[in-house]
């Protein structure tokens, strides 16, 4: 998962917000998570893999010399919650949003991703309904629940090879 985030957010960072670089000396992204509630361990998880990313991307330089800042957002794994999180940090002129956990919390800020044209990554929630909208600013790093099953069948068919 590490990698993956580190990869997501350098490229997602680097392409989006080159224009804001030029000037900045830090690029700050806020990320809302499930941080206080039955799901915070997995926020938590999320939380750290996030951090591990970015001393990764700041080690190497940063992005086009930016330090990346992060910040968190709790969004008590409630949709509404995770939608006004996301509205203020479009309303603050954040440039993409990345984050939340739960499907639930993803399609309310994949809603508000599309509404006000601002990219969003989803990097965790697996809904498979959250990405069939034909949303033109909302990507997703991760297979889709339809999905999760692939690497095992092709492991036991490729390489298994059970008998019966």
């Amino acid at each position: 998962m590490k990698r993956s985030v580190v990869v997501a957010l350098s490229l997602l960072a680097f392409v989006l917000a080159a224009p804001l670089l030029a000037a900045a000396a830090e690029f700050k992204l806020v990320i809302p998570l499930p941080l206080t509630c039955k799901t915070a361990k997995f926020g938590e998880i999320m939380k750290k893999s996030y951090e591990m990313a970015a001393e990764e991307i700041n080690a190497a330089g940063g992005i086009k010399g930016s330090t990346l800042a992060l910040g968190f957002e709790d969004s008590t794994g409630k949709p509404e919650i995770a939608r006004s999180i996301v509205e203020k940090l479009i309303e603050g002129k954040q440039p993409v949003i990345v984050g939340e956990y739960t499907s639930a919390c993803a399609k309310a800020v994949a809603a508000v991703a599309e509404e006000r044209k601002t990219p969003y990554l989803i990097v965790a929630s697996a809904d498979d309904a959250i990405t069939q909208q034909n949303y033109q600013y909302v990507f997703r790093q991760n297979p889709v629940n339809a999905h999760y099953a692939d690497a095992l069948v092709n492991f036991l068919a490729e390489v298994a090879k059970p008998k019966t």
